[in-house]
């Protein structure tokens, strides 16, 4: 995960989901991120098919990896390797901000992922209006 301002999540809501995972949403450079290896776990798939649904999306429009200041486009993937703990390898992963997760998201299917889905939107929205607030009470 690339280094972050800070962590966040929302306050437990156990009726919604019958698990105790929280969304995770970080804030890097005054944007909010995801990323990839919680998305895999919250939503219980593979990171690895994960990784392979962005890569996707990428090949199918470059730009969502590209920063596009000229066009004012803003990234919504980037790569963010880590390094596994117990074998040492570096893996691909990556932080993807709100619209990014959006489009990844809009492939899960079914009620479960619709809740992850929601809780997901609640956290980006949280750290947005605190970054907000941040900015707006900083000299």
């Amino acid at each position: 995960m690339p280094e972050a301002d800070s962590l966040f999540s929302t306050p437990s809501d156990e009726t919604a989901i019958a698990s105790d995972r929280q969304p995770v949403v970080f804030a890097k450079g005054g944007e909010v991120f995801a990323s990839s290896r919680d998305v895999a776990a919250a939503f219980e798939e593979r990171h690895d098919n994960v990784i392979r649904d962005i890569g996707n999306l990428i090949r199918a429009e470059p730009s969502l990896g590209l920063r596009q200041f000229a066009q004012g486009g803003v990234l919504k993937f980037e790569e963010t390797p880590y390094v596994n703990e117990q074998n040492g390898q570096t893996y691909k992963a990556y932080a993807m901000t709100r619209d990014g997760f959006t489009l990844l998201a809009m492939g899960f299917t079914g009620a479960k992922a619709l809740r992850w889905k929601l809780r997901y939107i609640e956290a980006f929205n949280a750290l947005e209006a605190e970054l907000r607030r941040r900015a707006s009470t900083d000299p």
